[in-house]
């Protein structure tokens, strides 16, 4: 985990060279809603081989909680990926989760199944 300042931290999980592998960058927070809004922006960048479609990298930008683990999952289970990375970064913590009326903010993880969601739950 690297800082950049008080409100920016970023981590690289594996093989982060955009020269070498394609990029796809999933923000919690349109940009544009940026200076309306007081949450940090949060984001998780995936790169995958060009060919095979197999995640080979992960950044994760204001990301916390078990983001690297789930990256180092990602990364380790070396399959292609079937859905969206956009379902694959519902995984990580983005959006905030509201205290005050016990509701996550954060979208149901569609797209996965069960056994896919459970794979990627830390075990005790």
């Amino acid at each position: 985990m690297s800082m950049l300042g008080p409100d920016a931290h970023f981590c690289g999980i594996g093989d982060t060279n955009a020269k070498k592998f394609n990029t796809t960058t999933v923000y919690a927070v349109d940009e544009s809603d940026l200076e309306l809004t007081n949450d940090e922006p949060r984001a998780v960048v995936f790169y995958t081989d060009k060919i095979t479609n197999v995640i080979k990298g992960v950044l994760l930008f204001n990301v916390m909680g078990f983001g690297e683990e789930i990256a180092r999952k990602l990364i380790r289970d070396r399959k292609p990926f079937k859905e969206t990375l956009k379902e694959y970064s519902k995984l990580f913590e983005l959006w905030e989760v509201v205290v005050d009326s016990l509701k996550e903010d954060k979208p149901d993880k569609v797209g996965l199944n069960d056994d896919e969601l459970l794979a990627y739950q830390r075990e005790d």
